[in-house]
């Protein structure tokens, strides 16, 4: 009986070192969402096990001016404006809904099957919340984000490339959002 305990044991500590492993390669350290690695293997999973009548929504999320907050406040602030709209980001979200540090100040947000109404409103109440982000350390710093979007039934690249192009008019006007329209 102790040989199976044992045995018992070593498995399941295999399996919680596993699972912490894991979350250590696709979550962002910084700002505790999911990183760009689990975001892709993500997203061709739903990509391929989705219904013919499902959309998905990609979300572009690009902070303005980062450059100059780091420069500005230093890399520390940049640092905690990150964590701090990856929190206003997440809190507007859906639970089902992933959200992504793809990188570097850029934020991916991935619905499914929302109506356009309900997705312009949760875009708006995503901005208006990083527009309210105020960090205790650095009370002059305001953040803002551009927003593009973008929708497919079709392959990862092509909703990465409509949602890219909206983000980039968006970010020509700073702090607005801007949905791809074929």
């Amino acid at each position: 009986g102790i040989a199976i305990v044992w045995m018992g044991s070593v498995i399941s500590l295999l399996i919680i070192y596993f699972n912490l492993q894991n979350a250590k390669i696709t979550r962002d350290p910084l700002t505790g969402i999911n990183n760009r690695r689990r975001f892709e293997s993500f997203m061709e999973y739903k990509l391929r096990n989705r219904n013919s009548k499902s959309t998905l929504y990609l979300l572009m999320i690009d902070i303005d001016n980062f450059k100059q907050i780091n420069d500005r406040f230093g890399h520390l602030a940049g640092d905690a404006a990150l964590a701090a709209v990856a929190q206003a980001i997440k809190e507007n979200v859906r639970t089902g809904d992933d959200v992504v540090r793809f990188g570097g100040d850029e934020f991916f947000v991935l619905f499914k099957d929302m109506p356009n109404e309900i997705l312009l409103r949760k875009l708006e109440k995503i901005l208006h919340a990083v527009e309210r982000v105020r960090l205790e350390e650095y009370p002059e710093l305001r953040v803002t984000v551009s927003i593009g979007g973008a929708y497919d039934r079709g392959k990862l690249s092509q909703i990465l490339r409509k949602a890219d192009i909206a983000m980039y008019k968006a970010k020509g006007r700073r702090n607005s959002i801007c949905i791809y329209e074929d």
